[in-house]
């Protein structure tokens, strides 16, 4: 051996030694325990945390089967955990990794152990082994059996409510509260309302609805009877989850028994401790500031640290003055006194923040509480990032608006060859009348009836040109005004009347009622001159050939239906119908976007649009919702309210 190859081979052991020190140093140090085992799952080598986590020696460790009887293993509800599932079993048997099963230990020392185990496998020299990570995990799990305890014991029952379909969900521990049998329990709202006491039930109902219309948190205590154990005194917290629109889609709550301790301040700071556990786990910036002391703020939830980049440290003690450029402080606090001054829930739409994140958007609902004495306590908000969507809205409104804008441009460009003839033959009444006047001056009648043509001419013409200025209005809003939808439909028939002639296709207009909707007048006309024209180019080119337009109120809306000779759209068409670019006309004629931006106008009116499949010829139908104001009382209203929703 030559010198050269004696150093090389010293050097390479030296290597290989440092390495099994690092390796045999990581294996030490590690917090997770690991074991390898052969190909019948017997424990080859560990580290020595398996050791600590499990409990045992050494010679108790070394060479035991995962399928060893003796381990004592089970399941989360205590029932034996067989061997032959254990994960380094099913990771052998597989070849593929088995991750976080939880498994539970009956140790020697009579304890109990919760372990989670990731179990891999790989191909050694020997054949199929695997490895076996474990944390140890009964802490944690502990932990939540105490927080199950805790609930029960404080008789917290957690609920969760649709106001769509109006089910709702009870944990073990709101039966418990109730005094009900689960299998007495039907999953509905009713199931909660009829255990309200006669004395409780208005008031209740009424806290209820108020949260589902966005005026108020829920934040009551009511009276319930119950079954087999009398009266209890319920407290009830929840919050309103609600979409884009703003509609109610879900609500959460807890329930607790005050019957006997609601008067206590201590179970008072019990329960807010609670809550505040609760509320730092919701995803909105949930946030109270106290009035009498200097709006300083005396919670700030977690979900605000993600959403501004800030500790709760940052805010805690601290008032909008301390935190925020005074231009910006004085707005907050604005807002904050005009809920206490009013005596209601304030909502900001949008509130503009620069933050360690960049400039969020907040939408931010504010409600003040007062103490017993009816003097102001604390303000309690809650703040939604609103960022992402106001620019996904801004810029769906900006394509929307492009859209109309090409959608009107293309109605009046095929407008405008009927629009001129019918311009044309009252210019031609007005100039041949004209020529006439100078020889009908010693004839008083004739030259008066003369005058009351050209009179009747320049009407007609004035009506088609502010006709076609307000269809042809541009706005970047639209303008919601109370409009009698039937003079609304005879506005818009000179816009089709050229059309209409053009196509030799009668229009008939039947409007029956003078019902008025809430609506942008000029975005309605556009629907009424699309779906028309939309039914002349479908049966131009029939023998017989009419459109019908007609108005009435059914026994809650206001119906619009626009007919034609045609025989019905086939359900392959139908489903997609109102589609953007979706059109069943010839290329040229069609882009597609008729129906689509009219779909999209009636969906801003919360208007509905559909095909009638039992009329014998093509029919359309928009039902519109009354303008018409209402005054009904709030309770018994619930039902109502969360239907409509």
């Amino acid at each position: 051996m030559t010198a050269d190859t004696a150093s090389k081979a010293l050097e390479d052991v030296t290597n290989q030694k440092d390495r099994d020190i690092e390796t045999i140093t990581i294996l030490d140090t590690m917090a997770e325990g690991l074991v390898l085992q052969d190909a019948n799952g017997a424990i080859e080598s560990f580290n020595p945390a398996a050791l600590a986590i499990l409990g045992l020696t050494e010679d108790q460790l070394r060479g035991r089967a995962s399928t060893d009887p003796s381990w004592k293993a089970m399941k989360h509800d205590r029932s034996p955990f067989p061997g032959e599932e254990h994960p380094a079993m099913l990771a052998l048997k597989t070849g593929s990794p088995v991750k976080d099963v939880v498994m539970g230990l009956a140790l020697p020392d009579n304890t109990e152990r919760w372990i989670k185990i990731n179990a891999v496998p790989f191909e050694g020299p020997s054949g199929r082994r695997v490895a076996c990570t474990f944390t140890d995990v009964t802490e944690l799990l502990n932990t939540q059996s105490d927080i199950r305890f805790i609930l029960d014991a404080l008789k917290i029952g957690v609920w969760k409510f649709n106001p769509v379909d109006q089910s709702l969900f009870w944990d073990q521990s709101m039966y418990k509260l109730y005094d009900v049998k689960e299998s007495d329990f039907s999953g509905h709202y009713q199931a909660w309302e009829s255990t309200l006491s006669p004395e409780s039930k208005q008031a209740a109902i009424l806290e209820l609805a108020q949260a589902i219309s966005g005026k108020k948190e829920f934040d009551t205590v009511f009276e319930i009877q119950t079954k087999y154990d009398g009266k209890r005194f319920i407290a009830g917290k929840g919050k309103v989850i609600r979409n884009q629109s703003g509609q109610p889609i879900m609500m959460h709550g807890i329930n607790f028994d005050v019957t006997t301790q609601r008067a206590t301040e201590l179970e008072r700071e019990r329960v807010s401790s609670f809550m505040e556990v609760v509320l730092n786990n919701v995803p909105s910036l949930i946030f109270v500031k106290d009035y009498k002391n200097n709006m300083k703020l005396s919670l700030f939830s977690k979900a605000g640290e993600s959403i501004l980049g800030l500790k709760q440290e940052h805010f805690i003690g601290k008032n909008d003055y301390d935190l925020l450029p005074k231009d910006k402080a004085d707005e907050f606090m604005s807002s904050d006194i005009r809920a206490f001054k009013t005596k209601s829930t304030v909502k900001i739409n949008e509130e503009e923040l620069d933050t360690p994140n960049g400039k969020r958007l907040l939408q931010t609902y504010k409600v003040p509480t007062f103490d017993q004495n009816g003097e102001p306590h604390l303000l309690i908000g809650i703040s939604n990032d609103i960022t992402e969507d106001v620019k996904i809205r801004r810029a769906l409104e900006f394509e929307r608006s492009k859209s109309l804008r090409s959608s009107k441009l293309a109605s009046l460009g095929e407008m405008a060859a009927g629009i001129a003839h019918e311009i044309n033959n009252p210019l031609a009444v007005i100039s041949g009348s004209t020529s006439l006047l100078a020889k009908l001056s010693d004839q008083p009648e004739k030259l008066a009836a003369k005058v009351e043509v050209i009179k009747k001419s320049c009407d007609r013409i004035a009506r088609i040109v502010n006709g076609l200025k307000k269809f042809s209005r541009s706005g970047d809003k639209p303008e919601f005004k109370v409009i009698e939808l039937s003079k609304l439909v005879q506005d818009a028939s000179i816009l089709i009347e050229a059309k209409s002639k053009q196509h030799s296709t009668p229009v008939e207009i039947d409007c029956k009622g003078n019902a008025q909707i809430l609506c942008d007048e000029v975005e309605i006309e556009q629907v009424l001159v699309n779906l028309v024209n939309n039914a002349i180019d479908a049966v131009k080119d029939q023998t017989k050939k009419w459109v019908k337009v007609s108005l009435f109120d059914d026994a809650e809306s206001v119906v619009l239906r626009v007919t034609d000779s045609g025989s019905g759209i086939p359900d392959s068409v139908r489903d997609r119908l109102f589609e953007p670019f979706f059109t069943t006309k010839i290329v040229g004629e069609g882009t597609g976007l008729g129906l689509s931006i009219t779909k999209g106008i009636l969906d801003d009116h919360k208007a509905t649009i559909a095909v009638l499949t039992d009329s014998p010829n093509t029919c359309f139908e928009i039902k519109f919702a009354r303008a018409v104001a209402v005054q009904q009382e709030e309770v018994g209203q619930l039902r109502v309210a969360a239907v409509g929703s």
